[in-house]
């Protein structure tokens, strides 16, 4: 039965929106705590250069990450991405 709550399309479907929903709700959190930051009372240039370099970072990482995809699973890289995010997390 296509549709049913306990098919894999189903699942699919609801992981698909949570992590839409996830990765939008990280974008308005990414955009609001440099705001904060100003408004807390840290310079202009600073929160500017730490922003600058998280996006140098994410486009660096962005161009070699097809081609490990390519040779490695995600499994693989989803463990080997855990170590980065624990110290974000914490």
């Amino acid at each position: 039965m296509a549709g049913a709550a306990g098919s894999p399309a189903c699942r699919d479907a609801i992981a698909n929106v949570a992590a839409a929903a996830l990765f939008s709700f990280g974008l308005a959190v990414g955009s609001a705590v440099p705001l904060r930051a100003v408004d807390v009372g840290y310079g202009v240039g600073e929160v500017g250069l730490l922003l600058a370099a998280s996006a140098i970072s994410q486009m660096v990482v962005r161009l070699f990450t097809s081609g490990l995809m390519r040779k490695l699973s995600e499994r693989v890289l989803l463990a080997g991405a855990v170590p980065f995010l624990m110290p974000s997390m914490s």
